[in-house]
């Protein structure tokens, strides 16, 4: 039976959903959402600062199960899945042209891809057991993590033949990977750490080589690579919750952006094409809604407003890559 083991951002809980349990169909929404949600305390959300019009289109995110998309200013709210089954962790096409997603409620989760209109949904067939996908090293490749033989590691699958490469083969959990845009890394959380926290690592797809990114007394995920190759953000664990991190790609230069010591709280950040701004999911309690800030941290602004447009806790943003001819 093909189990999973999560430890959710700031805390140092573990938690276990096997095939077959009901954890397992919903693993990100109920499991790693709402946990994630328990952890922050009950804080307004930033203070927000208008931010000059924004250039670039649109933002994928989940809420109630289903993927939506969003322009960058919270106008256009459009629900790409509507239906009773779950669907989670999009990720866009290189040139913007495809958004691509996680869908449950089958016997295991099928990866499917769709236009960012929500039109020609394309299942990938015998690739059921994909979790967090990342587009890449280019746009015929798919990089996820899924359990085989007992273990789980990071694969990657030919969208054309359908063939798969297994690219870490070892105990440890190996989740979240994100291609550098260089195309010679993957970053990805793993918990081959001492203390069996989950961490960010960096695997040299040339030597196979890993390295340790982050480390310390709480959980770090959710790696993104800014554009030009040269920092990573991702979500930090504190003792107070989850905020969002940035470093330089080597692993130095660590900084909160969104910071728990001063009462914010977030996760998954995503960067915009020029690599100036980040959406992320912004957490009050067991409220998410979506952020824009400055790459600095600096002018956060609200994109969604749950209570206002009528959805659940927003969550997994990706900002659309600058769409290409």
């Amino acid at each position: 039976m093909n189990c999973f083991r999560l430890v959710p951002v700031g805390t140092r809980r573990q938690i276990t959903a096997c095939q077959g349990s009901p954890l397992h169909a919903g693993i990100w929404a109920v499991v790693l959402c709402l946990v994630l949600f328990a952890c922050a305390p009950t804080r307004p959300f930033p203070t927000v600062t208008p931010l000059p019009e924004l250039k670039t289109d649109r933002i994928a995110f989940v809420a109630d199960g289903q993927i939506y998309t969003i322009r960058t200013d919270g106008r256009d709210l459009e629900n790409l899945t509507p239906g009773d089954k779950t669907n989670e962790q999009p990720v866009w096409s290189p040139d913007g042209k495809q958004l691509a997603f996680v869908r449950f409620g089958f016997k295991n989760p099928t990866f499917i891809i769709m236009n960012p209109d929500g039109t020609m949904e394309r299942p990938l067939a015998h690739t059921d057991g994909i979790l967090t996908p990342s587009w890449g090293p280019d746009p015929q490749h798919i990089t996820y993590w899924g359990s085989q033989n007992k273990q789980t590691d990071i694969f990657q699958i030919d969208l054309k033949s359908l063939q798969v490469e297994r690219l870490t083969d070892d105990a440890p959990i190996d989740t979240f990977p994100a291609w550098s845009p260089d195309k010679k890394q993957i970053a990805f959380v793993s918990n081959r750490s001492a203390n069996a926290l989950y961490q960010i690592y960096l695997l040299d797809t040339n030597t196979h080589a890993i390295t340790a990114l982050t480390d310390g007394a709480f959980a770090n995920n959710a790696p993104a690579w800014s554009p030009n190759g040269q920092q990573i953000a991702f979500s930090c664990g504190a003792k107070q919750g989850p905020g969002i991190c940035v470093m330089q790609a080597d692993g130095s230069d660590k900084k909160f952006l969104v910071d728990p010591n001063q009462n914010e709280y977030g996760s998954h950040p995503s960067w915009s094409p020029d690599g100036t701004q980040m959406v992320y999911q912004a957490i009050a309690g067991t409220i998410g809604d979506l952020f824009i800030m400055r790459a600095d941290g600096s002018q956060k602004t609200r994109v969604t407003d749950i209570r206002q447009i009528g959805i659940g806790s927003a969550h997994q943003p990706v900002w659309q890559p600058a769409v290409t001819p």
